[in-house]
């Protein structure tokens, strides 16, 4: 086998001789480098490099070799084996100048030549031709090694083009798995903040709910603890009441039975005067029994029946009282009543009833005082209106203020009436929503009794 190596200055004397070179030879072995690139497979590849080959003058056959693919002109030998059997790297044999793996067997042929297909990088194949005619073939041999490396060059840029794609397939595929897993993300993450926003509507609706529900808990447990302490003051009360009845109106009985027992005696002994004195006494404690049934049914009544709701001119309320109250207890009493005082709200009935009981109250307790006066009127106390009736009568013991408004409770067991007015005065004004209370200093020194009353709409 003849293998033909050229030197730099053997190849440049070939080609300044390119002009007894045949044109069209030259025409073909340029216009592949052209068509290199564009070529669809590496046979196709192959198949071209060879049949461009196979027209160099002295060239007999043509075999190109690029990694298990070739392809060949001409008629080669059976002798002539592809080596390239894979896509190796480099296996260059640099003591030995020759190749590992790669290029055509061409043992025992003569005159052959085995150009490699290599880069700085990488090697692809060969190139093998046989020739006839050392003299014809030696003036392309510049041209053919020129072919070879364009010929690798358009390999290595196709290897790193279809890396290139490859590479690109993979990136826009992990792009496009991106993109789907974004989009995925993206939908659970639009998705979670629904349910989140879900969820938390819904929590705090049932927080609210909740809140609702202990608030309405605690109103009807501060309303029932409320009104388990109204009904023990209540029973105490009715306690109170109970026993206060009973022992009150034992006294008219009593006088009634003891003055019925000697009116018959009197009678009896023809004494008509002592009887006529003696039926006088049992009419008193009658009328006194009578008296007392009627304003226990009167406290009774307060609080069982509606308490209307409307504007009272006070002014007028109280001339009215005072008119029908006439000072007959007490004609030396002067009772003012501030000019201009405002407005009331209540049932005028029962407000009737409290005027009427606090001035007969403080006439029947002015004492002996050498101007009596009683003074009615209305002051604001912050967004209150408290209505008062001040006397400057013999006053009232800080200890038994509160005392004087209870059942048959009178400070001077001697003073006229029942003891029940005062509590008919609390229990109208506790109807109305208000209070009242007493103002004295002690004795000698007057009493203010103030009350107040709901406003209107409360």
């Amino acid at each position: 086998m003849t293998r033909l190596r050229t030197d730099s200055r053997e190849r440049t004397s070939a080609f300044l001789s390119t002009q007894a070179l045949e044109s069209d030879v030259l025409s073909q072995l340029f216009a592949a480098h052209s068509v290199f690139p564009v070529l669809g497979s590496k046979k196709q590849v192959c198949d071209f490099a060879a049949h461009a080959l196979i027209g160099v003058p002295g060239t007999l056959w043509c075999r190109v070799c690029l990694c298990g693919v070739s392809g060949q002109a001409g008629c080669v030998p059976q002798e002539v084996k592809c080596l390239c059997q894979a896509h190796t790297p480099d296996l260059r044999d640099h003591e030995g100048d020759g190749w590992q793996g790669f290029g055509c067997q061409l043992s025992e042929l003569p005159d052959t030549v085995d150009i490699p297909l290599e880069t700085s990088d990488e090697h692809f194949g060969s190139l093998a031709l046989g020739i006839d005619s050392i003299e014809s073939f030696r003036p392309y041999e510049p041209f053919l090694f020129n072919f070879a490396n364009y010929l690798a060059i358009s390999l290595e840029n196709r290897s790193r083009k279809e890396l290139l794609e490859e590479a690109n397939r993979v990136l826009q595929a992990d792009i496009q798995k991106r993109k789907q897993v974004e989009a995925e993300i993206r939908k659970h993450k639009d998705r979670l903040e629904e349910l989140v926003a879900e969820r938390t509507n819904e929590l705090i609706a049932s927080n609210e709910s909740l809140k609702q529900e202990i608030e309405a808990r605690i109103r009807t447990e501060g309303q029932n603890s409320e009104f388990i302490d109204k009904l023990e003051v209540q029973n105490a009360e009715l306690e109170r009441f109970a026993y206060t009845v009973s022992h009150d109106l034992k006294t008219p009985l009593i006088t009634i039975k003891g003055y019925l027992g000697l009116w018959e005696q009197d009678v009896a002994k023809g004494n008509e005067d002592q009887a006529v004195a003696d039926a006088r006494q049992i009419a008193d404690a009658a009328d006194k029994m009578y008296g007392l049934l009627d304003d226990l049914l009167k406290l009774t009544q307060i609080g069982h029946q509606a308490v209307s709701s409307e504007s009272v001119a006070t002014e007028e309320l109280v001339a009215d009282v005072v008119q029908l109250l006439g000072h007959g207890a007490n004609p030396g009493v002067t009772i003012d009543v501030a000019p201009g005082i405002p407005a009331i709200h209540g049932d005028p009935t029962r407000l009737r009833e409290v005027f009427q009981n606090l001035i007969e109250n403080a006439i029947k307790y002015i004492g002996a005082q050498p101007n009596p006066c009683i003074e009615i009127g209305i002051r604001g106390e912050g967004s209150q209106q408290v209505c008062f009736v001040r006397d400057n009568g013999i006053g009232i013991e800080p200890e038994f203020q509160s005392k004087v408004f209870g059942l048959f409770d009178q400070l001077d067991p001697n003073a006229e009436g029942t003891g029940v007015g005062l509590a008919i005065v609390k229990r109208i004004v506790e109807s109305h929503g208000g209070e009242i209370w007493i103002e004295s200093d002690g004795p000698g020194t007057g009493s203010t009794f103030c009350f107040t009353l709901a406003s209107p709409g409360s």
